[in-house]
């Protein structure tokens, strides 16, 4: 009955992104991610203000193994919420943890250009500039 209320939607409400959130709730607990993922992008989208819901989203997908979809849930969660340096540190965690290195200094480099006060967000492009220097010297 969600997914045919959500169908029937042509713009944004309040009853819609509760809709998206819920079926993408019940479609993790069973465990069908590849279902769940999509609801879960359209809900970050219809509520981009909603960042506690991104990170249960994103650290759930993660702990299931799934880290293709909880960077696919930041990579949206950072778009738009582009003032949210958490998002783009989380993202390149979770590059920098997959071997993305460059994916992973890029997202750090805009978490300290948004974050321009915090030092964590500087040191963490600082310590990668340095691994990636040294790992190209071989």
């Amino acid at each position: 009955m969600l997914a045919r209320f959500i169908e029937l939607q042509q713009e944004a409400s309040t009853p819609l992104t509760a809709s998206l959130k819920t079926i993408g709730e019940l479609l993790r607990r069973s465990e069908r991610y590849d279902e769940a993922i999509e609801y879960d992008v359209r809900a970050i989208r219809a509520d981009p203000r909603d960042d506690s819901q991104v990170h249960l989203m994103g650290n759930l997908y993660d702990n299931a193994g799934h880290v293709d979809k909880a960077i696919r849930i930041y990579q949206t969660a950072a778009e738009v919420m582009p003032g949210n340096a958490f998002m783009n540190r989380t993202l390149g965690r979770l590059y920098e943890r997959e071997g993305r290195l460059e994916d992973a200094l890029a997202e750090y480099r805009k978490a300290a250009e948004t974050d321009l006060g915090s030092q964590f967000y500087r040191e963490l492009v600082q310590n990668l500039e340095t691994r990636i220097g040294q790992q190209a010297q071989g």
